[in-house]
């Protein structure tokens, strides 16, 4: 069976062709070519297909979790690579400034920091007591030990408003690679569950989200009406405690006797997991058909993939409208001469390149040193796209004219002179292969093609 479709993504992207591939049927649910699909099917059948909807949930879920993150930890690690540690001795002032262009422009981070090691601390909390050592603190021990990104949960802050955080962390280096210090944002635990709820939406058949500590702890319930059922958290808890990543798939009874499905995941940044419960034996509602399961199975992959891309597009496009912001606060020489696009691709997050045009040459400014000098920018589809907008946009995949001479996607924002006046653009390319990988979650129960129709 398939399943035709577009939907519609941040007004940018569509899917369409969607269909089901032949290893997404049960092994014994009677394929719809043998049988007519209006007829009603057994609960074992349905419970098939909701488990293995559950699952693809389960596994998108994890996925999204570790992008979520992912984006976080990425500003962590711009901070560490800025140009003022190179030295060693970082500008306290320019990175203040930074920090306070991350925090307003970006997620609402509960404060931007980092610490060297003499343990002071420099960020945007003034009430951060200023006699601490604060590399006694668990994200910078984190950090340190893993020589890499970290991020470290729950916790009581130490800075002014003593709410419980999360700090996404990477290790400041100077130029010949020596640990110097810990470059940090921070989170609260609602502010950072908020990225996460949208996960939840339109599948009727997750029913609670716990967010459990290495051993077992219930630490919050990121979704799910069940949230103050203490069987189902301990539950939970039990589960956790036996279970690797990802953990095996287990039933769960709760008080009224309907059956749970339990899977535990756990990031690769990360000590803790989740564990995410569906009731599964109702899939597709009552009186089920054939047709009805199967087109509820496609509709929540569906669902999940238009979540998921959707979600990612839109971080990007606010990612390049902040790098556009602080050039035309900065000024595009000096952005330049900083080398600060050499930072918009980072370990933790991917674009393929990174490169700016002004309105006065039309030459490329890039990471690309294989690119056309000859060719006038300014008439690039991603140029013209978002100067005629006056903000962030996407465009369709077009022929590359830098050294990969791929297939790509832009990712564009204007910039003006500091003066309002329009001075040109700055903007991300992503392959094929890159926007597959960063955008969606593949699942080989669903093939599907990404056609870009603009804003």
């Amino acid at each position: 069976m398939a399943l035709t479709a577009a939907v519609t993504l941040a007004g940018t992207l569509v899917l369409t062709g969607c269909s089901q591939s032949s290893d997404s049927s049960p092994a014994n649910v009677t394929n719809a070519s043998n049988a007519s699909t209006s007829e009603t099917i057994s609960p074992a059948q349905v419970t098939e297909y909701g488990q293995r909807a559950f699952n693809n949930y389960v596994s998108n879920y994890a996925w999204m979790m570790d992008n979520v993150n992912n984006r976080l930890l990425a500003d962590a690690e711009r901070i560490a690579r800025s140009p003022f540690f190179a030295s060693g001795q970082p500008n306290a002032e320019a990175a203040l400034e930074m920090f306070n262009l991350i925090k307003n422009e970006n997620f609402a981070y509960d404060d931007v920091y980092y610490t060297l090691a003499d343990g002071k601390y420099v960020g945007l909390d003034p009430e951060a007591d200023p006699t601490f050592d604060w590399t006694q603190r668990p994200w910078y021990g984190a950090t340190q030990t893993k020589n890499g990104p970290a991020v470290t949960g729950f916790y009581d802050s130490m800075t002014g408003d003593k709410a419980q955080d999360m700090t996404f962390s990477y290790p400041v280096k100077d130029a010949a690679g020596q640990f110097l210090g810990v470059a940090a944002v921070d989170l609260t635990v609602p502010a950072w569950t908020d990225l996460l709820l949208p996960a939840d939406s339109g599948n009727d058949f997750i029913d609670d989200i716990v967010l459990i500590s290495p051993d077992g702890e219930p630490l919050a319930t990121l979704a799910g009406d069940g949230s103050e059922d203490d069987t189902i958290r301990q539950s939970a808890a039990e589960y956790a405690t036996a279970a690797t990543s990802p953990g095996p798939i287990v039933n769960l009874p709760n008080q009224d006797g309907n059956r749970y499905r339990s899977v535990i995941t756990t990031t690769a940044t990360t000590d803790w997991g989740v564990v995410i419960f569906g009731q599964v034996e109702n899939y597709g509602g009552t009186n089920p058909t054939l047709e009805g399961v199967k087109n509820q199975f496609d509709l929540d992959a569906l669902d999940q993939m238009k979540f998921e891309i959707d979600s990612t597009v839109t971080y990007i496009k606010n990612d390049i409208e902040r790098l556009a912001n602080n050039i035309s606060r900065i000024g595009v020489d000096q952005f330049i001469q900083a080398n600060s696009l050499a930072t918009a691709s980072t370990t933790t997050w991917k674009y393929d390149d990174a490169y700016l045009t002004l309105e006065a040459d039309g030459k490329y400014v890039g990471l690309d040193p294989a690119a056309d000098q000859s060719i006038d920018y300014r008439t690039r589809i991603w140029y013209t796209k978002a100067k005629d907008a006056g903000r962030a946009v996407t465009t369709d995949f077009y022929q590359s004219v830098t050294g990969s001479q791929q297939k790509s996607m832009a990712f564009a924002a204007p910039f003006n002179d500091g003066t309002g006046e329009f001075a040109g653009v700055v903007s991300y390319d992503m392959t094929t292969t890159t926007a597959k990988s960063q955008l969606y979650n593949g699942d080989s129960s669903l093939t599907a093609m990404l056609v870009l129709v603009g804003d």
